[in-house]
């Protein structure tokens, strides 16, 4: 998904598209701008709040390039360490490098704001 963000280009597309005997004509990607992918994890393990609504991440995905969360109120989330430890991501895109590290900064702060809860840290 962080690779169709920035290309434009499908893998899993054109790995079935190899698979099937076909010629997908790729020498080299195109980067036609620069994305960033953050997973949604908990700094120490807590309960969110009660009060969240339903669709709370509707209005954040939208200024997304692609996201999804798996958090609903009052759900108990525990802190990041592994894989398991994920509830979502959030993918934005951006024309510069240090534009699209600032855009997931502030969707970060957003979705923290929203839950209630510390996420753990962008690491650049």
């Amino acid at each position: 998904d962080l690779v169709r963000a920035a290309t434009g280009v499908n893998l899993f597309e054109c790995l079935v598209r190899i698979y099937l005997g076909e010629r997908i004509g790729l020498t080299r990607l195109p980067c036609n701008i620069a994305a960033s992918q953050s997973l949604i994890g908990v700094a120490e393990s807590c309960t969110v709040r009660e009060d969240l609504p339903d669709n709370w991440f509707e209005p954040i995905r939208l200024k997304l390039h692609s996201g999804n969360v798996n958090i609903r109120a009052g759900q108990a989330v525990r802190k990041m360490q592994t894989s398991y430890d994920v509830y979502g991501v959030v993918r934005t895109t951006a024309d510069s490098y240090d534009e699209v590290l600032k855009r997931a900064e502030e969707f970060y702060t957003e979705v923290e704001r929203t839950l209630g809860v510390k996420l753990t840290e962008i690491r650049n």
